[in-house]
Order: structure tokens, then sequence, then C-alpha cells
């Protein structure tokens, strides 16, 4: 994905998200109940093809760049990953790389990304089947994925104006 593209899917989602326009999608079972910590969050390892190894449906983070150190798959938005359970806690405040392996749903295939819990704080967009191998460190709001090394706290899955 071109620069221009990533930076005009931030700028709208920054947009609809400021507006209320984002539906967040449930992290809930077929039957509508809430879906158990086991299918909202898969443990996985390193990978050199983030593609195959991060579960269909999934947005995929690791600890360390180029998709190394330990990774987690989440399902679903979570707006405040401090609330993860104990066992998936290890990538709080510890991103370094990311997948979005598209959702479910499929006019919910992008994910937002946010800087702090409930989206605030800044905001950039993942599309379905991107990845970004390193977040950079340091604070560059206009690229996506660039200042964000170690930020990410929040995701939301909505339907792309642009993807």
């Amino acid at each position: 994905m071109t620069h221009r593209r990533r930076l005009a899917a931030a700028l709208l989602a920054a947009g609809a998200l400021a507006l209320g326009g984002v539906a967040a999608q449930a992290n809930t079972t077929a039957n509508g109940e809430r879906a158990s910590a086991a299918d909202r969050f898969k443990i996985i390892g390193a990978t050199d093809d983030p593609g195959k190894d991060c579960p269909s449906g999934y947005l995929c983070a690791w600890t360390e760049r180029n998709y190394e150190g330990r990774g987690l798959a989440v399902y679903g938005s979570e707006s405040d990953w401090q609330s993860f359970p104990d066992e998936y806690r290890f990538i709080i405040g510890k991103v370094r790389s990311l997948y979005n392996n598209g959702n479910p749903d499929p006019e919910k295939d992008a994910v937002i990304l946010g800087r702090t819990a409930d989206y605030k704080g800044g905001t950039f967009v993942l599309c379905r089947r991107d990845g970004l191998p390193s977040l950079s460190e340091g604070r560059i709001d206009t690229y996506p994925g660039y200042g964000w090394d170690r930020q990410i706290w929040s995701n939301k899955w909505f339907t792309p104006v642009y993807c």
C-alpha cells in the first residue's frame, strides 16, 4: 500500500472515530454470546510468513520487529488491551510488528489501532492483508506505523472507506 493510500485511510478513520461513525465488531459467537478468551486470543510464535501464520480473521501483533518474538492473535475489537486476561497481557506496550489477516465479517476487514485505550491519543489504519514488520520509534503521526513502537493499546475493526 502506498504512503498516500495509508495516509488517506488513517485520516478517514480518524474522522470516522471522531464522529462516532465506526461501529466495533463485537467479540461474540454466532449465538450472540461473548466469545471466550480462547476464541478471542491465540498465542503465536515468530514467523517469516505472517499471512500464513496469523490466523484468518485476526489481527496479529509481535513483541519484536519482523514478526519475531512472542506474538498474539486478537479476534474482534478490543477497546482497552489492559483488560486482556493475564496470560495475554505480555503484548501490552510491547508491539513492534503487526499483521491484519482480515476479519470474518468481509465488510469490516480493516482495523484501526489506537495509541491508548478507547482509541485516544492517535490512531492509524491497517488494511486487510497488510503488515508492518517494524514499528518505528519516535512520534511521527503522518504515516501509519511510524512513531508507534510499543504504543498500541486498542484495536477496532471497521468498514474501510479507502483500503
